[in-house]
């Protein structure tokens, strides 16, 4: 029954990315790594989302790969327009990182837990 709560999860996680990166960035904060940042987030959001499948299978996680990918362009795109946003290929590589570092963490774990979803 874990599965409903992993796309809560998900949603919530995906639901508070968005609101973050289109806000104005706060001013006066330790400055860390936003590239880190970025590749931390969207490890994360890989996992999460890869512990909502039903089935943990190459085509499933290559579509979850994808659609995740494509959600980070999209909110790079909308930071584009916005004033006090702007557009990065750098954060968009940061991304990818994250997202593949996800899947990879995730496919370690279950060929260690020797756990498979079918």
């Amino acid at each position: 029954m874990r599965k409903p709560l992993f796309r809560i999860l998900f949603v919530v996680w995906i639901s508070l990315i968005a609101v973050l990166s289109l806000i104005p960035a706060p001013s006066g904060v330790v400055q860390v790594s936003d590239k880190l940042i970025h590749a931390v987030v969207y490890i994360i959001t890989t996992v999460i989302c890869l512990l909502s499948l039903n089935r943990y299978v190459p085509r499933a996680v290559l579509f979850a790969g994808i659609s995740i990918f494509l959600y980070s362009f999209v909110i790079e795109l909308v930071q584009y327009f916005l004033p006090y946003r702007s557009f990065s290929v750098g954060d968009l590589a940061a991304n990818i990182t994250g997202i593949v570092t996800g899947v990879a963490l995730l496919g370690v774990y279950h060929g260690v837990a020797g756990r498979h979803y079918r």
